[in-house]
């Protein structure tokens, strides 16, 4: 039913902890009917059902024998029925005394975000990633203790925010503030911390501290980065394995494609401004890219490159690392190439060696899923910063079959739209001979909305 980065031989948490408060929502239902459960409850049960309506749409389509359209009017109907009691919860039991969970309400977000990214309902998407900043700064973020269930909602909505922020990467920064006055608005939160702001911006979340001195990310591990921050620092102790049980990835990737992303935005929101640069903050703006690009190869360097599946290759019985193994690998190259074009703004010619290695480990990588009998297809996002770089035909084949293959199997729609925005890069290099890559799908078309498609559900667990 769930979807997941690398796909794993058990119920991941992030699966068990929606679905077992569903089973509990069900059981209160039978006993208690509708009137005592929360709508947040509710919300986070009818999105499931929506999200495992698209599953058995997609497996009645593959069998081909009967219409798929029953399935897809339940997805429907669930998800707007799940959409109205998120609603109810927000606006009226919110107020309530005393308010409703504050862990049902997060996990009723994850829930319809899941199915809004998985489905490509893209301002829905943004909505719910935006309500979901709002609660935790409103009420998550006044904890002073969190518990692991907690903790384990605010990994899944940080992976959400870091990896969709990460490919939308066509702003007009016109229409923001000055850098000046984002650094006065930065100081003043930061002697507020606690205060509701209701003009939270997504773009927020991943901007640097503007400094002359040091415009770099900053890895604060003070007070202020503990509530200025929403990707929770306060947990950092056992964030690595935590991180590792939901998504089969390190914290470290995933920070180092925030801090990539955080400084490509202050990147390009530098050279939108017209006024001169301070000599020294572009020096200080170039050693933060040494540095970022030092700790981006250093994590590379920890993984040694998985062996290719074949006569000679590793024997797979048994063992669930060898399809974590490629994707991870994947996803490692995938965060190179990102680097390299986002803040180097290297020529895709020079990457075509990493696209054509992420093309082997995803073809490893569904090789050996398939001999543990384990369900893809694994992460979108490694296959997407390939695809927008990918110059040989082949590699081109094979990640729009990916996409294709992907989209039969899960059903969600997603896919279908980044195999779209992937040709829509090809299609305007053909035009006007120009290697765009991700930096741009189509001018004055926000293809960057990509985001919320590459999010961490992206394989499939079950069904």
């Amino acid at each position: 039913m769930w979807s997941l980065p690398i796909p794993f031989p058990f119920r991941s948490l992030e699966e068990k902890l929606h679905v077992d408060s569903a089973v509990i929502t069900l059981g209160r239902i039978a006993f208690m009917g509708t009137e005592r459960i929360s709508h947040a409850a509710m919300s986070n049960l009818l999105a499931l059902l929506a999200i495992s309506a698209v599953h058995k749409a997609a497996a009645v389509r593959k069998q081909g024998t009967t219409s798929s359209e029953h399935w897809d009017g339940v997805s429907a109907a669930s998800y707007a029925k799940g959409k109205d009691h998120l609603e109810q919860s927000l606006r009226r039991e919110s107020h309530n005394v005393p308010p409703p969970k504050y862990k049902e309400q997060l996990m009723a977000l994850s829930a319809m975000l899941s199915f809004a990214i998985l489905s490509d309902c893209q301002e829905q998407a943004r909505a719910y990633l935006l309500d979901s900043e709002r609660l935790l700064r409103l009420r998550g973020l006044t904890k002073r203790v969190f518990s692991r269930k907690a903790r384990l909602l605010h990994h899944i909505y940080t992976w959400n925010r870091i990896l969709g922020e990460s490919t939308f990467v066509l702003r007009d920064y016109s229409k923001d503030p000055s850098l000046t006055a984002r650094s006065a608005e930065a100081s003043h939160a930061r002697s507020n911390p606690f205060r509701s702001n209701p003009d939270i911006h997504l773009d927020d979340f991943l901007q640097l501290d503007v400094s002359s001195n040091n415009p770099e990310l900053k890895n604060h591990r003070d007070h202020d980065g503990i509530l200025n921050n929403v990707h929770i620092e306060e947990s950092r102790g056992d964030s690595q394995p935590m991180y590792r049980e939901l998504y089969g990835v390190s914290e470290t990737w995933l920070s180092l494609v925030s801090q990539t992303t955080r400084l490509a935005n202050f990147v390009d929101k530098l050279k939108a401004s017209k006024g001169p640069q301070d000599p020294g903050m572009m020096d200080a703006l170039e050693n933060a890219k040494l540095r970022l690009e030092e700790r981006i190869w250093k994590l590379v360097a920890l993984h040694d490159p998985p062996p290719p599946l074949g006569p000679h290759g590793p024997n797979l019985e048994g063992s669930e690392e060898h399809p974590r193994a490629y994707m991870v690998h994947a996803l490692n190259l995938g965060l190179v190439i990102f680097f390299y074009r986002r803040i180097r703004e290297s020529n895709p010619r020079l990457l075509q060696p990493y696209v054509s290695s992420i093309v082997q480990a995803l073809k490893d990588f569904a090789a050996s899923c398939k001999a543990l009998h384990l369900e893809g297809p694994g992460s979108p996002w490694p296959a997407f910063m390939a695809g927008c770089e990918a110059i040989a035909p082949q590699d081109r084949d094979y990640l729009h079959r990916w996409m294709d293959e992907a989209l039969t199997l899960t059903g969600f729609l997603r896919f279908r739209t980044i195999k779209q925005c992937m040709e829509e890069i090809y299609r305007f290099n053909g035009l006007f001979g120009i290697l765009t890559g991700i930096m741009g799908c189509n001018p004055g078309r926000e293809f960057g909305l990509v985001a919320n498609y590459l999010t961490a559900h992206s394989g499939v667990v079950g069904t």
